[in-house]
This record gives structure tokens, sequence and C-alpha cells, in this order.
């Protein structure tokens, strides 16, 4: 064997246990990158979910939540009085939501407000989205039916988990502010 071949084969050796040293170390830290992640509680998705999914995602949840804890949701959510909810209406700086069932929005709401109904909330997003409300999602206020209903709770949790902040809610609803004689607008 001549002094060239062994040169070669020493290079080839090392070259392959360098390149298996890298391999080993890469395997080892995308383990415990992914082990990391894991016991995250705010940990990464490992596969990319495009909003539409997760829109979809939220609104599958929305209806799991109700079928499971129909009436005993906590009160979460930051409350408005009657008075702070009428001072707000007045002020026409707040996108105030209506989540009632599309059928009682067209039949009298909240003037200015838009309907979002749980029981739709896709569609509704969707919609409101394409007006461009989302631009006041920093300030915002959900209303329902009266303070037994717990659809404005369980729209203000799915606009939080697409990223919306200072979501109030107006648990007085529609009847309170219909019973106290405010305007009301309808749709022809």
């Amino acid at each position: 064997m001549d002094i060239h071949q062994e040169i070669i084969r020493t290079s080839l050796r090392r070259v392959i246990e360098d390149t298996s040293f890298v391999i080993v170390l890469g395997c080892l830290s995308f383990c415990v990158g992914l082990t990391i992640n894991a016991l995250r509680p705010s940990g990464l998705p490992l596969v990319y979910l495009s909003k539409e999914v997760r829109l979809q995602k939220i609104v599958d949840d929305l209806k799991q939540n109700v079928e499971e804890a129909r009436g005993n949701l906590p009160d979460i959510a930051q409350s408005l009085s009657f008075d702070q909810f009428r001072a707000r209406v007045l002020e026409k700086r707040w996108l105030i939501l209506d989540a009632r069932p599309e059928a009682f929005y067209r039949l009298g709401h909240v003037p200015g407000a838009l309907s979002l109904p749980r029981e739709d909330f896709k569609k509704g997003y969707l919609k409101i989205q394409n007006q461009k409300a989302t631009a006041f999602a920093d300030n915002t206020i959900v209303y329902c039916s009266d303070n037994a209903c717990d659809d404005s709770l369980r729209v203000r949790s799915a606009l939080v988990q697409l990223g919306w902040r200072h979501v109030f809610v107006f648990r007085g609803g529609w009847d309170e502010w219909s019973r106290a004689g405010m305007p009301s607008e309808a749709v022809k």
C-alpha cells in the first residue's frame, strides 16, 4: 500500500466520522427541540395551519363547547354595565357585535351593531372581515339576548382565540337595551 492510498483512506475515514458526528448531533438537537416545544404550554404547531383552517377549528370548538357546557360558562369576560355599554355605543368608536341568530338581528339591534351569530360564526366573521370591521378589534363589545344567554361569551372567546384584544361583553344584551327604550335599527 502506498502512502497516497493511506492518506486518502485516512481522510475518507475522518470525513465519514465527522459527517456521522454532525448527523447524530443534528438528530439529538432536533429531538431536544421537539421535546421542549411539546412541554411548553405555548409551543409552536408542527404543521402550519392557514387562517381559514384555524377559523374552522375555532368554529368546531364553539359547537363542541355549546354541547358540553350549555349554561355553565363562567363569566370570564370583562363585562360592561348598561351605562358603560350605552356610553360606548354613543361614542361610535367601538365595534358592537350582536351574537344572536341573524333573524333576531334583522328584527332589531343596537344602532351600528354588526351581526356575528354564534351559530354561524364563520360566515359572520368572514362578513365583518370584508367590511373592514376588524380595524376595531381592540375596541369591541359583544352582546346577545339577555343575561342568561352565553352566546356573547362564546363569540368573545372565539375572537380572543383569533387574536382580538380588549373584547368586552354586555351581559344585559338586547333585552336590557330595548327595555330601557334605547334606539334600535332593523334590517328591511
